[in-house]
């Protein structure tokens, strides 16, 4: 099967994909790849290491490309991301192109809170998150819609 986010889209030029999601392998079989298949079915082009990353590919070379020629970069917050120290320096790559006002990450919420996500970081808890208590499917249409919008 071919998922939207495995094409590229003559409308995002500029981009090849409409978002990047950011995550630990903890977080995959649960969220992050049932978001990216409903996001996918909505039309959306999504860098996610399962579809994006090829054999032979270079893993942080492939990550890195992946958010530099996204539109918007989506960061799952939970418990094992807040363990990881790795996830910084992707963090940060979202955070310095967000010059100018520019809104580009979207922080996705996983079984964790507003005093959870304020301890890791002040920045990422002021800003407004949709969380996966609602489920997947009203994630992805919170997602669809600020996309949406920002290609109009």
């Amino acid at each position: 099967m071919t998922l939207p986010s495995e094409q590229h889209a003559p409308e995002r030029a500029d981009r090849d994909w409409d978002a990047f999601i950011l995550h630990v392998v903890e977080d995959r079989d649960e969220i992050v790849g049932p978001l990216a298949e409903a996001l996918g079915e909505k039309g959306l082009a999504i860098w996610y290491d399962d579809l994006s990353v090829k054999l032979g590919d270079g893993l942080l070379q492939s990550m890195d490309r992946g958010l530099a020629h996204s539109a918007f970069g989506m960061v799952v917050l939970s418990k094992g991301f807040f363990a990881q120290h790795w996830p910084v320096q992707e963090l940060d790559s979202l955070a310095t192109r967000e010059a100018n006002g520019r809104r580009v990450m979207l922080p996705i919420w996983r079984s964790v809170g507003f005093s959870e996500v304020r301890e890791y970081s002040p920045t990422l808890a002021d800003r407004l998150a949709v969380s996966t208590d609602r489920g997947i499917a009203n994630a992805a249409e919170r997602i669809v819609e600020v996309i949406r919008v920002k290609r109009i």
